[in-house]
């Protein structure tokens, strides 16, 4: 978990407590981890593989330390991308409800997953990864 660049610089017992929300999941190649105008209920963070995110003009390649699925969590909407494992992929898991007391409870965390978010929003890309948060 301290190697998601998100989580990099919050202490060991920060990170400690995060670790203990998270599932993780190893997901196949051309598995299909989220789908676009499905009701959200995680967001992923990228330990391992690559995925694709079905944007448009050009779909968006997503890797190891890059996150997915936050946009629908916050805006408590339903998916905005379809995301597709292209290799085999380790994620780790926050489902809704840990999502929104972590951010309640850690109001830094809150902001860069927010900014991240509203950058993918102004990108017309939901999916854009940008730079790692």
């Amino acid at each position: 978990v301290a190697k998601v660049p998100l989580f990099a610089t919050l202490g060991a017992a920060r990170i400690a407590a995060i670790a203990g929300l998270l599932k993780r999941e190893v997901i196949p190649p051309r598995y299909v981890v989220v789908r676009r105008g499905e009701p959200a209920d995680a967001m992923f963070f990228i330990m391992s593989g690559e995925l694709e995110a079905d944007v448009q003009p050009t779909p968006r390649r997503l890797g190891r330390g890059q996150y997915f699925g936050e946009i629908a969590l916050l805006h408590d909407t339903v998916r905005t991308a379809t995301v597709t494992a292209v290799s085999e992929c380790q994620l780790l898991a926050l489902d809704v409800a840990d999502f929104r007391r972590l951010l309640d409870a850690h109001p830094d965390l809150k902001a860069s997953v927010a900014r991240v978010a509203e950058r993918r929003l102004a990108a017309g890309s939901s999916a854009d990864p940008g730079p790692p948060a």
